[in-house]
């Protein structure tokens, strides 16, 4: 009598993908590319690359671990890709527009991540979220908070 694994007995139904929702190819792009810290990171820098961040304002906004957050922006910083400024006990990042790549880079980011953006209307607490790429802003729905 022969004695079979249990485990070889069970049929192969398929793999469970627990990621819901709808996949972007150009979010595939972004992901084959770069890690969850760094795409967000690069989003918020180069959607808005004229402005100045907080280090505590960053963590905050992009919503991962505090480690993780640091880490990528001390590596970005380090490739020149951000601009570290200290003022007194605050530390401010910026997209540093004298990078070699930056407006490769700022492409890059706009085709694979895309920008997203929230308006806010007349203080109202009235949001309406836009989502930008090369093609141009789309108003997607508006949200009422």
């Amino acid at each position: 009598m022969w004695i079979v694994p249990a485990l070889t007995m069970i049929p192969i139904m398929g793999i469970i993908d627990p990621r819901m929702g709808i996949r972007h190819a150009s979010n595939a792009i972004g992901e084959a590319l770069y890690g969850r810290t760094r795409q967000a990171v690069l989003r918020l820098f180069f959607g808005q690359p004229d402005r100045r961040f907080l280090q505590k304002e960053v963590i905050q906004r992009i919503g991962l671990g505090s480690g993780a957050v640091q880490r990528e922006l001390e590596r970005l910083s380090r490739a020149e890709l951000l601009v570290r400024t200290v003022e007194g006990r605050q530390t401010y990042f910026q997209a540093n527009p004298r990078s070699p790549i930056f407006e490769e880079l700022r492409g890059l980011v706009r085709k694979t991540f895309g920008l997203t953006y929230v308006l806010h209307l007349n203080n109202a607490h009235k949001s309406a979220l836009w989502r930008c790429s090369d093609l141009g802003c789309h108003d997607l729905f508006l949200v009422f908070t």
